[in-house]
Formats: structure tokens, sequence, C-alpha cells
């Protein structure tokens, strides 16, 4: 299969760290023959380096930052010249402690709690039929308090969903906290007091 001049724009264009979108009707299959262009002209690295940003660009943008960690899963092969050569990978951003989290700014709020002291969960998935996915929730409160990092307020699709999880928590009487990271400094943000912190103080006194 001879590669097209689209297809060799599309090769060049991610091979400068350019993006360029390609028009095509469902089933048209543009975007399956890319694979074999990429392999024909020798660029199968910069077809999996394309994919693995377009499905892992926030992990990989921790890789050597000092307050972050990018932790991967390589799939190797050997290739016939018996060399090993990645065929995927998978990523996921953490803090430095390896919290695993889906922002900068949860990487800072994660940051931020442990500096604390605070005792707190970070849910890795969301659970099936769960009707939202909190980001952080403190365990040393009574009630657990859920913690919000915004990070997307221009975004209407993300804006809609937080106003369901905002009807939830209300509906359920569950106390939440919200941090619109991009607008509000970290140490503006009010946490509620770890239980007994009160009652030591008063005591103390």
């Amino acid at each position: 299969m001879a590669p097209t001049d689209e297809r060799d724009a599309v090769v060049d264009a991610v091979k400068g760290g350019d993006a360029l979108k390609v028009k095509a009707y469902a089933g048209a299959g543009k975007t399956s023959t890319l694979r074999p262009t990429l392999v024909i002209r020798r660029h199968r690295d910069i077809f999996l380096l394309a994919r693995w940003r377009r499905s892992h660009g926030t992990a990989l943008a921790g890789a050597g930052q000092p307050d972050q960690r990018c932790v991967a899963i390589l799939l190797f092969e050997r290739s016939k010249s018996n060399y090993l050569t990645i065929a995927d990978a998978a990523a996921m951003l953490t803090n430095a402690q390896f919290l695993p989290c889906d922002s900068a700014h949860e990487v800072a709020m994660a940051d931020h709690l442990v500096a604390q002291r605070r005792a707190f969960r970070k849910p890795l998935r969301h659970i099936v039929n769960a009707p939202v996915h909190p980001d952080f929730v403190l365990t040393d409160t009574s009630p657990e308090v859920v913690i919000e990092v915004l990070g997307m307020a221009g975004n209407p699709e993300y804006v809609t969903r937080m106003a369901a999880k905002r009807q939830h928590y209300r509906a359920a009487s569950v106390p939440f906290v919200e941090w619109n990271a991009p607008a509000q400094p970290l140490s503006a943000v009010r946490l509620p007091s770890p239980v007994g912190t009160a009652s030591e103080a008063t005591h103390a006194g």
C-alpha cells in the first residue's frame, strides 16, 4: 500500500510536534490506514508517541517535574534483530508520594493534605452505579468531607457535571469543599478541622 499525500502529511505533522486534523466519514478508513503508512515509512515510534500523548498527555507532562511522578507500564516486543522495542504503554500521574492524580491541580491538593497531615483517601476509580466520583475524601472528620478540585471551569460539559455533583452532595447531606484552582490560591481553601482538634485545644487550656 503506497502512502497518500494526506497520510504523509499526518506523519510529518506528528513528527514535527504539530497537530493535524483529518476529516473523514465514519468507516472511511482514514485513521485505520495511518498505522501501515507509518510502518511503511518506518515511523512506528512516532505513531505510538502520538497515541500516548493523546491518551496519557497529563501523566507524561509530570515526567521530570520535582513534585510529580509519571508511573508507566511498558509492553516490550523483541524485534527480528533481537532488539527490544516498546509496543504499547500506559501512564498515570501521581504526586511525589505516588498518590494517583488526574491533574497538576490534584497533585497540589494531595501535597497540601499530606503537608497538613490530614487523613484522606483518593478514590482510584468510579465505583459501578455510584452517582459521583469525588476527587478526595477527608476521613479524619465526622462525617467525612468530600473535596472537589475544579480545574476546567470554562468547559460546558465539566460545568454541567460539577453542578450535578453539587446537587447530589446536597441531596445526600454530604459536606463538601471546593477548590477553584485557576482562580483561587490553595492557601485560601478552608478545610474542616480533624475530629478531636477543638476538644483537645479546650482541654489543654
